[in-house]
């Protein structure tokens, strides 16, 4: 018995290693959520916004990734941008034709 009870507390620990590993790195600590809503769902889009807004203390910061978040990032880039660029193009279009 003091075997098997040695060689599940050495599993446990070795096991337990490699999940800590996997998950931590230096000052970084990754946690996976499966999501069981289709991608570029409202539903989704909400998942996103609640973790995204999650305040850890220390001033951690959830970092958030994946098909709705990379969509959600493009949506707010190109909202930030886009009035920029359709201004440079009708100043570039008015400079050529007049």
């Amino acid at each position: 018995m003091p075997i098997t009870s040695n060689f599940t507390r050495t599993w446990r620990k070795s096991t337990l290693t490699a999940i800590a590993a996997q998950i931590a790195n230096g000052d970084t600590t990754r946690i996976t959520i499966a999501m069981q809503t289709v991608d570029h769902t409202t539903a989704a889009e909400n998942i996103v916004r609640q973790v995204r807004a999650i305040h850890a203390p220390g001033g951690i910061v959830a970092l958030v990734d994946g098909v709705t978040a990379n969509q959600l990032d493009l949506l707010a880039s190109l909202r930030a941008t886009l009035p920029y660029a359709l201004l440079v193009i009708v100043v570039a279009v008015s400079v050529l034709l007049f």
